[in-house]
């Protein structure tokens, strides 16, 4: 996961210091920014990011805050490959492991896309259970 948010109105004359885990921080950072992308590797989970703003007379503030990163087991793929005819319906698509997140308050959120042809894939209005059951195909279309 990285982060590029700007944590502190950029005021004149004022220094910005980030530090992640207790760690001052210097590549990613502009003024008021800080890109963590710039770091090369993602953040870990309960990574601390703090930012202490310190104004031309010497008065400092700090802000925090603890990013949890959520990951997922589960592969997630779509299992089997179909062979309609024209005019015929697929059977219900389902995922070959329901994925499972990391963090027990965290909810997955689904959402098929199809595609024809070489086109971009593209969300599926509506389409957004664990599995997905396709109305009848008239060309040749992958999801």
């Amino acid at each position: 996961m990285h982060l590029c948010k700007s944590y502190a109105l950029l005021v004149v004359g004022h220094t910005y210091d980030f530090y992640l885990n207790s760690v001052l921080q210097t590549t990613g950072v502009a003024t008021n920014t800080f890109d963590t992308s710039a770091l090369g590797t993602p953040l870990p989970n309960n990574a601390l990011i703090e930012v202490t703003v310190t104004d031309p007379n010497g008065c400092s503030n700090t802000a925090s805050l603890t990013m949890l990163v959520n990951s997922w087991s589960g592969t997630n793929s779509i299992i089997g490959v179909q062979t309609i005819c024209l005019g015929g319906t697929p059977t219900t698509l389902f995922n070959d492991q329901a994925p499972t997140a990391d963090l027990a308050s965290s909810t997955i959120i689904y959402q098929w896309q199809s595609r024809t042809g070489l086109n971009a894939f593209t969300d599926m209005p509506g389409a957004t259970a664990q599995t997905f059951s396709p109305s009848v195909l008239a060309t040749t279309t992958a999801f």
